[in-house]
């Protein structure tokens, strides 16, 4: 018999299967750290680029909530199925945020270096446009198959929203 992986062990909970419990401990940890961060630039206005770390240090707890969702607690996917349902919408969000965050925390750097201006149309316009692409660029890949190389039997349903 093959070693199992303890860390990737599943289990069930009340008729419930929960996956790759180990990591339910880490994404919320990580959510926690989001928060905090949050909370805490919120209180110190010195940050030049005060909103826009808020608005990053948020997205980044969100996503490790959705992270955990998709891994831990909705039903496994094999790589070429399409998400449904509530699984659908979560990964969306998880997979929008997790390409946004790094994106944001980039202009927020661009901020403090003094390149981008911490109040101008132009840096909002390039931070939320950044989060816009990466959604945008998620819902044409869920919805047009890119990946399986045939259209995605949600397209419709997508187009309905």
């Amino acid at each position: 018999m093959p070693p199992t992986n303890s860390c990737s062990a599943n289990f069930t909970l009340d008729g419930y299967l929960v996956r790759q419990p180990t990591l339910i401990p880490t994404c919320l940890l990580a959510a926690v750290i989001g928060i905090t961060g949050f909370v805490t630039i919120t209180r110190l206005a010195k940050t030049l680029s005060n909103p826009l770390y808020r608005i990053s240090f948020l997205s980044y707890a969100c996503m490790m909530t959705s992270s955990m969702i998709v891994n831990c607690l909705l039903p496994n996917l094999s790589q070429d199925q399409v998400p449904t349902g509530i699984a659908l919408y979560v990964s969306l969000i998880d997979l929008g945020l997790t390409s946004s965050i790094a994106y944001s925390f980039g202009i927020n750097g661009l901020i403090d270096s003094g390149l981008l201006k911490p109040l101008s149309l132009l840096t909002y316009m390039l931070f939320f446009g950044g989060f816009g692409a990466c959604f945008g660029g998620w819902i044409y890949i869920f919805t047009s198959g890119w990946w399986m190389g045939t259209q995605s039997p949600i397209y419709n349903k997508i187009l309905l929203l």
